[in-house]
């Protein structure tokens, strides 16, 4: 049976509502609220279920790809829309769901021109002063307990973890002042 008034907005509420689901956090059903209200309902919210085809939906990931969003978020807000079309068909008010049929948007490939390095650096700079020597280190190995405190240094320096990638590791931080290694 085949709901013949638009169900978007009814649909996409249950979704949203911050009792659907216990274990929402509300930072996330306002995230939802938010992504419905702003890129899905204006576009299919007059539409029902059921008229909505893959192609349409594709028109409108790549309308978004367009206007600029990130692929990620071009992906959360299929992932919502494929949320509702599933609510849909538990409630047998669509047949299927043409989110299954649809691409995810992928991070666009962008081609280098000459001159031009691989890598995008601009925001990652490393500042050689920060760099332990081989020598800092050994100092900082041979200072470091035996035990769990030298395995977690050690284990830093030959994976080359930087700096908060390490933050469940516990209580111990590392410090550098000029040539000496303390925590």
């Amino acid at each position: 049976m085949v709901v013949t008034r638009p169900l978007w907005p009814e649909l996409s509420q249950i979704i949203a509502a911050p009792r659907s689901k216990t274990d929402r956090r509300p930072s996330h059903v306002s995230d939802l609220r938010t992504r419905l209200d702003k890129h899905v309902l204006p576009i299919f919210g007059s539409v029902r279920l059921d008229r909505i085809t893959v192609v349409a939906v594709e028109k409108f990931r790549n309308d978004l790809r367009d206007r600029g969003y990130a692929y990620r978020t071009i992906n959360t807000i299929l992932r919502i829309m494929g949320s509702v079309f599933k609510l849909g068909i538990k409630r047998s008010q669509c047949a299927k769901n043409p989110l299954d049929s649809v691409e995810r948007a992928v991070q666009v490939a962008k081609e280098l021109k000459a001159g031009e390095d691989a890598i995008d650096n601009s925001n990652n700079t490393v500042d050689l002063d920060n760099v332990w020597s081989p020598a800092e280190v050994q100092l900082l190995l041979r200072a470091a307990h035996p035990g769990l405190e030298r395995v977690l240094f050690e284990t830093a320096y030959l994976t080359g973890a930087r700096e908060g990638c390490w933050p469940c590791v516990g209580p111990i931080s590392i410090c550098r002042k000029k040539d000496q290694a303390r925590w």
